[in-house]
């Protein structure tokens, strides 16, 4: 049963390829998370401003922090 739902699911209901970043960008608008707040998740304001600029990836350990505050899995974000 299980089975013909996923198969249903992948031919109906495709998922995009994952985008980090935009993942992370949907979650704080979904959330109204401020920025103050992304600095604490993250560790430091030049992290957070990397990451939203687009200008690094998000580490694993960052990556960890975010699934944990948004209850997450935390490939999301790498």
């Amino acid at each position: 049963m299980i089975s013909l739902i996923e198969r249903f699911e992948a031919d109906n209901y495709p998922i995009p390829d994952r985008n980090p970043l935009a993942t992370l960008q949907h979650l704080i608008e979904a959330n109204e998370i401020e920025y103050p707040e992304l600095i604490t998740i993250l560790g430091s304001p030049d992290a957070v401003e990397q990451i939203i600029n687009g200008q690094r990836s998000i580490n694993q350990s960052e990556a960890r922090s975010l699934g944990a505050y948004f209850r997450v899995d935390a490939s999301l974000f790498t």
